[in-house]
């Protein structure tokens, strides 16, 4: 598996970027200038691709925008850290043609024998779902309110949480035994030989999980309501990521 980022800046060339623009202008102008004809020839077609791409921009707009513009967990604040991936109706689906996942809703996960997990808000077939750490994150001294709302005003009851039926907010602590427990997860692993999902396999969960840790955790308190989880149906295996429905965030 690569560890490269996708964002990868580009090379630096004369031939290209700010310099190669300078430098194209440079030739042409050396040449004498541009006649209108040929400028034409530059103009109507650059003309056309900008006319296109704004008619994109809008399309997507359309069925992305509105509600839906950040992923579409419902009443979300600016300032909500995004635990997962999510797209329409509160919930991330991946699909991976010939790999086990989870259907698309907590309904179609039972019918297909998925297990829910409480660690990462997913929905996981058996080989992928890690029951002993589960249950021991489930039962940790440090109790975490699940909330209906962003600003933490209506708690929901644990019955309604192991439902997995819907995404929940939760404190700043939640957080980061999230990430601490996840990494156990994908040592034990690598320890058992067993999967693990497309979720935790993503190396930007690591990145994600090592900055809120070193960085953002020095501005949050433990008890802020400040975080989003997101209810998620990763496939069982490692690779490439297939986000049906919405948008692949990097912050989970």
């Amino acid at each position: 598996m690569s560890l490269k980022s996708d964002y990868v800046p580009a090379p630096h060339d004369d031939s290209s970027s700010d310099d190669g623009i300078q430098y194209a202008k440079s030739r042409q102008y050396y040449r004498g200038g541009m006649r209108k004809r040929d400028l034409a020839f530059l103009v109507i077609p650059a003309v056309i691709s900008v006319g296109t791409t704004i008619g994109l921009l809008i399309l997507a707009n359309k069925v992305y925008g509105g509600d839906h513009a950040y992923g579409s967990v419902k009443n979300f604040r600016p300032g909500h850290e995004y635990h997962g991936y999510h797209g329409s109706h509160d919930v991330a689906v991946i699909e991976k043609p010939g790999v086990k996942y989870c259907g698309r809703t907590a309904e179609e996960a039972r019918k297909l024998g998925c297990i829910f997990d409480t660690i990462s808000f997913s929905w996981l077939v058996p080989e992928c779902y890690d029951q002993e750490l589960v249950e021991e994150f489930d039962k940790l001294d440090v109790k975490f309110p699940f909330f209906y709302d962003p600003e933490g005003k209506s708690e929901a009851p644990w019955s309604e949480v192991v439902k997995g039926e819907r995404a929940m907010y939760v404190p700043w602590s939640h957080h980061l035994w999230h990430c601490g427990f996840l990494w156990r997860k994908m040592h034990r692993a690598l320890m058992t030989g067993v999967p693990v999902d497309s979720y935790i396999g993503n190396y930007t969960h690591t990145e994600h999980c090592t900055n809120i840790m070193v960085e953002e955790n020095r501005q949050h308190a433990m008890e802020d309501v400040n975080t989003i989880m997101a209810l998620k149906f990763p496939y069982c295996g490692m690779g490439e990521q297939q986000w049906v429905g919405g948008t692949n965030f990097t912050r989970m």
